[in-house]
C-alpha cells in the first residue's frame, strides 16, 4: 500500500511567527517589565 503524499501549503507566503519570538517580543514590549528586559533605545545594548 503506497502512502499518500505529504500536503503543500496552499497560499504561498512567510511562514508564522514562532510562539516562543511572539512571546518574547511582547515581553520586551512591555513596560512592565523594563526593569528585567527592554528595547535598547541604540543599535547596540550594553550588557
Amino acid at each position: 500500500m503506497q502512502e499518500a503524499p505529504a500536503a503543500l501549503p496552499t497560499e504561498p507566503g512567510p511562514s508564522p511567527v514562532p510562539a516562543f519570538l511572539g512571546k518574547l517580543w511582547a515581553l520586551v514590549g512591555d513596560p512592565g517589565t523594563d526593569h528585567l528586559i527592554r528595547w535598547s533605545p541604540t543599535v547596540f545594548g550594553r550588557w
